[in-house]
């Protein structure tokens, strides 16, 4: 892991109180991105993604192969802008993308090829995941005792995606996340909004351990933050 953070403007502002005001700055965006996954809109934009395929793509089976490395995965930009970002993740067969999220953000994936197994958690407090580059970038916390960091969460869900397969996550639901290839497989994402590099970082974690909650299918978990990453 990596961790390349960018200071934000100096201000008079304490560090913990300009953290949270990250969130809330964010908070009318997220309840949209939340509220439109059954609008037509969206809707429309989830039937055209999952009718792409790898032809459509331009890739035939020789240029795919070529993007199969073992333990390496290789990622393809479509698409990069700051409001939408559609790329390619070829993930070789055992190898896997870490626990990952996406804060303030709707991700759509297809697998367009293979088979994964992608397990997806919730953080009880949503904001630590804005507020905690935010503290990192401006000195308040240090590079190391990022690993010491405790947040609880919880498991959404822990499924097999075979191919053609199509999931998505959103703010709330789902939004950390690993992927692990039971084959040589080929996942197509796109993100709306992208990574700005100013309030949406992306973070990485640890599961430390799991507890039963009371529904036999429900897990707490402790994860820990082990990077902060402004790499898409």
């Amino acid at each position: 892991f990596f961790l390349m953070i960018r200071r934000p403007p100096r201000s008079t502002q304490s560090r913990s109180s300009a953290a949270s005001d990250v969130y809330k700055r964010q908070e009318q965006g997220i309840d949209i991105l939340c509220n439109c996954l059954t609008s037509p809109e969206y809707l429309n934009l989830a039937k055209q993604f999952e009718s792409i395929t790898l032809e459509d793509l331009d890739l035939d089976e020789e240029s795919i192969q070529k993007y199969f490395i073992p333990s390496k995965i290789t990622c393809v930009s479509i698409i990069d802008s700051l409001y939408l970002s559609i790329g390619l993740m070829f993930i070789p067969e055992g190898g896997s993308v870490p626990l990952h999220d996406h804060p303030g953000m709707l991700v759509t994936t297809k697998i367009l090829r293979g088979e994964v197994n992608r397990r997806s958690l919730d953080l009880v407090d949503m904001s630590k995941a804005f507020e905690i580059p935010q503290r990192a970038a401006s000195g308040d916390i240090e590079v190391n005792p990022l690993k010491a960091i405790r947040l609880e969460a919880q498991v959404h869900n822990n499924m097999v995606l075979e191919e053609g397969s199509l999931v998505n996550l959103t703010p709330v639901q789902g939004n950390i996340h690993s992927f692990k290839a039971i084959k040589n497989s080929v996942l197509l994402d796109l993100l709306t909004p992208n990574y700005d590099e100013i309030y949406r970082f992306c973070n990485f974690y640890k599961a430390v351990s799991y507890t039963h909650l009371t529904l036999p299918t429900i897990y707490s978990v402790q994860i820990s933050v082990v990077a902060v990453s402004l790499k898409k």
